[in-house]
């Protein structure tokens, strides 16, 4: 099962999905459960930050124990975007993620330049 949707309103975009999965495995089965949501706000004609959040789990029966395992994964990211022509963006930003099976969370500083024209 899958939902997403978007909404933007003025200077505002709203983006997000949600999945759920249920599948069958050696054990009595598992669930894949999760989602993301995205939000953009342009701050002037050539300005715009952005603020996104992963989130998922997957439940699972572990084969020799038979006990149910949950391990999630989480990613909040947070970006400041600069346009200098239509075709090309400046990106930097900062990326916190906890990954499955792990129990620390990782801190990124991103960067990057974007180069986008339509084709006709």
């Amino acid at each position: 099962m899958q939902a997403e949707g978007e909404w933007s309103f003025g200077y505002t975009r709203v983006v997000g999905e949600w999945v759920h999965t249920a599948m069958q495995t050696a054990g009595q089965g598992a669930v894949a459960s999760g989602g993301w949501a995205e939000l953009t706000q342009t701050l002037s004609p050539r300005v715009f930050i952005a603020g996104r959040a992963d989130w998922q789990h997957f439940d699972y029966q572990r084969p020799l124990r038979g006990d149910f395992q949950r391990q999630d994964y989480k990613r909040y990211e947070a970006i400041l975007g600069f346009r200098l022509s239509p075709d090309l963006t400046l990106r930097g930003g900062y990326l916190v993620r906890k990954g499955y099976v792990v129990s620390h969370w990782d801190d990124q500083v991103l960067g990057s330049i974007v180069w986008q024209r339509k084709i006709y």
